[in-house]
């Protein structure tokens, strides 16, 4: 009697054990598939932040030294095609612009009596095959007796990509997949793509820039 008793107890035991080892499983999953999506989650948007940064980063950028032009002494190599992705075949320069700065070598605004001196060349070009790289090149100029505006068109994108090893640069952004900058009767549109390798993302900023100089 009590054998059977002891016998009882000991098999309730038993199933309570394993309903307990399924509970335990169960939730054991459930942990591990909260913590696969919450990695491909922090991941993604990761990856997406840094999509976000590099644009608007490069369009912070553009947006300042462009504001500072002149509108006359402006050159682009775009597309000249409204934002398709894909982009549209690379060919001939790279796309970017080239344009006259009142900025020194040292990064400051420098004037011939009360008028702007003008000594220096600013290029962005893009850069696909290299992994979207967008370049900030700048060339300077002794400055002159009188102040002159110079002129860009004489240079495209392409003549500061031959001579990057000697002039001073910067990778302003990677993973760029388009860039096209536009002279509008407003004034300069600029349109940037950033994108990652599948094109799962991407991050899409026009702006439009008016030279006050």
């Amino acid at each position: 009697m009590l054998i059977r008793r002891g016998q009882r107890k000991l098999g309730t035991s038993l199933i309570e054990l394993m309903v307990a080892m399924a509970l335990l499983g169960g939730l054991t999953a459930l942990a591990a598939s909260l913590i696969r999506h919450g990695s491909n989650y922090l991941r993604t948007t990761t990856a997406q932040l840094d999509l976000q940064k590099d644009a608007l980063l490069a369009l912070n950028w553009m947006l300042r030294d462009l504001s500072e032009a002149s509108p006359v002494a402006i050159h682009t190599n775009s597309w000249g095609s409204p934002h398709v992705p894909p982009q549209p075949p690379v060919a001939g320069p790279p796309r970017g612009v080239v344009f006259a700065s009142p900025r020194d070598a040292n990064g400051q605004v420098s004037y011939g009596g009360t008028s702007i001196q003008w000594n220096s060349r600013i290029c962005y070009f893009l850069d696909i095959p290299s992994g979207g790289k967008l370049y900030r090149v700048v060339k300077t100029h002794p400055p002159e007796p009188l102040p002159r505006l110079i002129d860009p068109t004489t240079e495209d994108t392409s003549n500061f990509q031959s001579d990057l090893s000697n002039l001073p640069h910067r990778i302003l952004a990677q993973n760029l997949s388009y860039l096209d900058v536009q002279r509008q009767a407003a004034g300069i549109e600029i349109n940037l793509e950033a994108a990652n390798s599948d094109r799962s993302f991407t991050v899409y900023v026009s702006t439009l820039v008016h030279p006050k100089n």
